[in-house]
């Protein structure tokens, strides 16, 4: 370890200096973490409208506990994926939510250049199933 250090002194590398970097870089890595992300969405998006309530729902209940500790530039497509999946059993308008809902969240991001790419670019929306029945005119009356 000493020897490390008189190493990189020798070569006109500052231990410290390199150390305060590296504190930087996970500083940098911290804020750009999906969980720290969605705070300053919703600041931003309320300056102009309100939050659409399915999407904090879905940002709040079904994607942040799984992607929460994610980098926003580093998602895994498998672990979106599972995700809907999941969210799939409980139900198709869950992992449809959930898609939109990251959408937006990560488009934001690239619009503010925090990101240039994203893990929902080309990611279709899970598709709602067809109703098999729908009210008689009869039914609608009595309602």
């Amino acid at each position: 370890m000493s020897r490390d250090l008189a190493s990189a002194v020798r070569n006109g590398i500052d231990p410290q200096e390199e150390k305060l970097k590296a504190a930087e870089a996970r500083r940098g890595d911290e804020a750009l973490l999906l969980r720290n992300v969605v705070p300053i969405y919703y600041a931003q998006k309320e300056l102009t409208a309100k939050v659409d309530g399915n999407v904090r729902r879905s940002l709040e209940n079904d994607v942040l506990p799984v992607l929460g500790d994610m980098h926003i530039g580093r998602i895994p497509v498998t672990a979106v994926e599972t995700m809907l999946i999941d969210l799939g059993k409980r139900s198709p308008s869950a992992a449809r939510h959930a898609v939109a809902a990251l959408k937006v969240v990560l488009n934001y991001a690239k619009r503010t250049k925090r990101i240039v790419t994203a893990v929902t670019d080309g990611m279709d929306t899970p598709k709602s199933n067809k109703r098999d029945r729908a009210f008689t005119p009869f039914e609608t009356a009595r309602y």
